[in-house]
């Protein structure tokens, strides 16, 4: 996928948070469910977008753990959000 791609497709999600900054984990949270990861590249540019430093929005990222950086790594939100069973602990 292209950077304009990208792009397109971030400003899609940003629009639909009205652009506002605070909504930004809930942009990094539509934006992993759409690419199933939060690349470095889409932190970059959600920065850009945003007008964000881009240390603050990999912080967002990054501290929430459910936001998975690989695609090894990715995990449902739904699923990372549920309270765990005693069983599971």
């Amino acid at each position: 996928m292209s950077d304009a791609e990208t792009r397109t497709q971030l400003q899609s999600i940003i629009d639909k948070h009205a652009g506002d900054p605070t909504e930004l984990l809930a942009i990094l949270k539509d934006a992993q469910a759409l690419w199933r990861l939060v690349t470095p590249e889409i932190v970059t540019l959600l920065a850009e977008i945003l007008d964000l430093p881009r240390v603050h929005v990999e912080g967002t990222a990054t501290f929430y753990h459910f936001l998975s950086g690989s695609r090894g790594n990715a995990r449902s939100l739904a699923r990372a959000a549920l309270p765990r069973s005693r069983s599971a602990r």
